[in-house]
Order: structure tokens, then sequence, then C-alpha cells
């Protein structure tokens, strides 16, 4: 638990339907939230977690601290995707507008227990930067599943290549579809 945050969480995400803002992985809920950091005026974002084993609740330092001054503009960074890869939490950063990287936490007992998985070049998605929605799917560990512009894109992290799949016909305007990950029983054999 890092020290500069207060008990409390001040302000959950609530992003689209499409956003991929918590995940559930070995007994515990995880959620993106932001914080206003005790002793000053900034505002970061941070991981929540949940045990329901214990029902423990305390903070996750993500691998890289954001603040802003602004809560809205922290609110603003829904660049940020939560998700399980190699059964471990995964952060998908998309903020910088070259690069989506992939972090996983491989130790959950350890502050610096993030490491960087991958980093996926944004010219090999697409040539302007949007929302984009990353799911990362188990497929010996090489592939992510990205959702983009009406899209659906399989990232091959071992070529660093990239196959592109158009959900039905041409996307109309005002065309909505929704991808995420289908899993087994959440409960079932946590407890």
């Amino acid at each position: 638990m890092c020290p500069c945050l207060p008990d409390t969480i001040y302000h959950s995400f609530r992003g689209y339907a499409s956003d991929k803002l918590d995940v559930f992985l070995n007994g515990s809920f995880y959620w993106i939230v932001a914080v206003n950091i005790l002793n000053s005026s900034l505002w970061a974002i941070f991981i929540a977690k949940l045990n329901l084993r214990n029902e423990d609740y305390g903070n996750v330092l993500p691998p890289q601290i954001v603040a802003a001054d602004e809560l809205y503009v922290v609110r603003t960074m829904t660049y940020y995707t939560l998700g399980v890869l190699e059964n471990c939490l995964c952060l998908v950063d998309s903020v910088e507008k070259e690069l989506i990287d992939v972090w996983i936490r491989n130790n959950d007992h350890e502050e610096e227990a993030w490491s960087k998985k991958i980093s996926i070049q944004t010219t090999l998605i697409a040539p302007r930067v949007d929302r984009r929605i990353v799911i990362p799917i188990k497929d010996n560990g090489e592939h992510i599943l990205l959702v983009h512009n009406g899209r659906v894109i399989l990232y091959n992290s071992a070529s660093n290549t990239c196959r592109f799949f158009n959900i039905g016909e041409e996307l109309k305007v005002g065309y909505v579809f929704y991808v995420f990950p289908i899993v087994g029983s959440l409960i079932r054999g946590m407890l």
C-alpha cells in the first residue's frame, strides 16, 4: 500500500460500456480509480483491489504514476485497460501516441512487480490516435486482441504484425459494437 494514498477511493471511472476498466483474478476484483494524493493538489490513476476471500481492500500501484492538477484531466485519461495475461494482472497503457504498452504484474506482494511485456507501435494499428480498447488473450502469450474504429485487430508480438477483421458490413455512422472476453464462473472455485 502506498503511504501517499488516502484510505478511501474518491472517484471510480465510469467509461463507455466497451471500456475494460475492471477485472477479476485469483479471488480479487481490480478496477481503475482516480485518487487525490495526500498532502498535495495532485490527482492520480491507481488500481483498487478487493480480495473476496479475506474481504481485504487496498490499492495497487500502477507501473508508472500519472498525476495531474485537476481531477477532470485524470478522468479523461481513459486510455487504460485492465486484463489478464499469462494468469497475471495486465495493464494496457495507450496514453502515448506512438506506443501501446502492455504491462503484467508478476508478483502481487512486491512494489516492483510490474514488467513491460510488449510495446505495440500505433502505426501498425491505425494512422491516427483514437480510443482503443485492448483485450489480452491467451495464445502462447503472443497474441493481443485490440478493438479500434470498428475493427478487431489481432496483434502477434512474435512477428510484430497485425491482422484486421471487420465486424459485419462497413460500419455506418452511429453504429456501435462491443467486444469483451467471456470467462467461466466468477465465483466457483474462488473461495
